[in-house]
């Protein structure tokens, strides 16, 4: 799957929550823009999950896993609803 593509539930579960924040004024009735800024969002959900993938091979490596960084990134699921936040009390 690519970069723009593994992360898109997740993307559009994160804009959503944005949008319904009412934090931040988001035009997401403009589908042009909407569907730009799930891509960005993909992506840098992607960039995260090779970061994190990296990080851990570099602390398998000696044991030699012998995982690539995309073998690992492949078998991380998209996550298509957000979980719900839990008060710090």
């Amino acid at each position: 799957m690519s970069r723009d593509e593994q992360f898109q539930g997740f993307a559009k579960a994160l804009l959503e929550e944005m949008v319904e924040s009412g934090d931040v004024y988001i035009d997401a009735y403009n589908e042009h823009w909407r569907a730009s800024w799930e891509e960005i969002l993909a992506r840098r959900a992607y960039d995260l999950a090779e970061s994190a993938a990296q990080h851990a091979l570099l602390s398998l490596r000696s044991e030699d896993s012998g995982f690539a960084t995309q073998e690992i990134i492949e078998t991380i699921p998209d996550m298509p609803e957000l979980p719900k936040e839990q008060d710090e009390r």
